[in-house]
């Protein structure tokens, strides 16, 4: 028997994996529902826990999230993994190589989420206590690039020794979503060509009711019509003004009634008389002119 791997008798295998899917679907409940109020080794409370898993959930969720912050999920998840291993039947090659690899990977991601600024439950770190003083140990020797490099580093190795990863294998893994992706962008050109083809049979049916109209069958509608050619604009001739008749002077007769001789009055002199000013005309009465009044000392 190999380490971490299922026995020759598949039903303790399945229990045993039973076992190990119960113990992650517990951690993941305890994590899910961590409060810091609850009562667990760092606090003291007289009120019941509101963790899913009760006193021991609450411990167990404490324990974790303080130490490892939100790396403490890759337990239940390991734990499911393991446990459909054995579930299965199947054989896990390299053990310790296995172990070693989790370790590093929870390390890695815990010095990973350490240099984010957030905290769980605005009180604990992301990166719990351990991926804080390994993040701070790492910048202090490395400085942040050298730092940050080194954990990227780590972190891509350990999924190497947990995984059968493999560059090769990645397209493999790819392949289904890049597949899903092409057939939505496929399925979103056929139907944008559809209503470009429908747009088209709308505007030629349009032309057959309206011939008059000229419409470019083969064009989309929102398209805008070509602009007519230069020599085709003709300009319209611009108006002219009316003309003023013209009568020459010979048509005209002279009257033959001589002018009556107008007396000459002298202008007065001196300062200038004041006028009366008649009242306005009405409609049957003419205007009278305003006629000057002299005084006569």
């Amino acid at each position: 028997m190999k380490l971490l791997s299922p026995t020759e008798h598949s039903r303790l295998n399945e229990v045993i994996g039973f076992l190990l899917l119960s113990m992650g679907l517990v951690i993941l409940l305890s994590l899910v529902s961590y409060h810091s109020q609850d009562p667990s080794w760092n606090t003291a409370a007289g009120s019941r826990p509101l963790n899913l898993a009760g006193y021991p959930g609450a411990w167990l969720a404490d324990v974790l999230v303080q130490t490892f912050g939100a790396a403490a999920f890759l337990f239940p998840l390991m734990a499911f993994v393991l446990a459909w291993k054995w579930i299965r039947s199947e054989a896990l090659a390299a053990g310790a190589v296995k172990i070693f690899g989790s370790v590093l990977l929870t390390l890695g991601v815990c010095a990973a989420l350490s240099f984010l600024p957030l905290r769980l439950g605005g009180t604990v770190p992301i990166g719990g206590t351990l991926g804080l003083a390994l993040a701070n140990y790492l910048v202090d020797s490395l400085n942040l690039a050298g730092a940050l490099v080194a954990t990227a580093t780590a972190i891509v190795v350990s999924v190497y020794l947990v995984s059968t990863f493999t560059l090769a294998r990645l397209g493999e893994w790819l392949a289904p979503p890049i597949a899903w992706f092409q057939r939505r962008a496929a399925a979103w050109r056929a139907w944008r060509e559809s209503l470009q083809a429908r747009s088209i049979e709308k505007a030629r049916e349009r032309q057959r009711r309206q011939p008059d109209k000229p419409v470019i069958a083969d064009a989309p509608p929102w398209q805008p019509p070509p602009a007519p050619a230069p020599e085709a604009l003709v300009e319209a001739p611009a108006e002219q003004p009316p003309e003023i008749p013209i009568c020459p002077i010979e048509d005209f007769v002279p009257d033959p009634r001589p002018l009556a001789p107008v007396a000459a009055r002298p202008l007065p002199i001196g300062p200038w008389p004041p006028f009366s000013i008649c009242p306005p005309p009405t409609s049957s009465t003419k205007s009278p002119r305003a006629i000057p009044t002299t005084s006569r000392n």
